[in-house]
């Protein structure tokens, strides 16, 4: 498990939408021979700021889903879903080729998310 998952979970999440306690949350997981990402919706990945601030250059977007890398991102999100009650269903797809995730833009918040997501309480 991730250092940083450890003290998010210790810590209760700020979410912008009211948590739903028991709804279910559909992820996917993509790996290849070498590594994995959750791929998420951009938008779930921003009802957690403290999260999304969080993400690491590890991991990678496109269009409006992010590839959350599977050691750390993608377990800071898995934590908060988990503490705001969501109910969290898993599909995976592997590959034994190269992802074409590798060439997708290393994931960046816009000067403008950033700010939004630091006004957040």
């Amino acid at each position: 498990m991730c250092p940083v998952s450890d003290v998010l979970l210790s810590s209760p999440v700020v979410a912008l939408k009211s948590p739903q306690p028991g709804r279910s949350v559909r992820l996917n997981f993509l790996c290849d021979a070498g590594h994995g990402w959750l791929s998420v919706q951009r938008n779930l990945l921003f009802q957690f700021p403290t999260v999304a601030l969080r993400v690491s250059s590890y991991s990678y977007q496109r269009n409006d889903r992010v590839y959350l890398e599977e050691d750390c991102d993608a377990e800071l999100l898995m934590a908060a879903l988990a503490q705001h009650g969501y109910n969290m269903q898993f599909t995976s797809k592997h590959s034994d080729r190269r992802s074409p995730i590798r060439s997708y833009d290393r994931f960046l918040l816009s000067f403008d998310e950033k700010a939004l997501l630091d006004s957040v309480p």
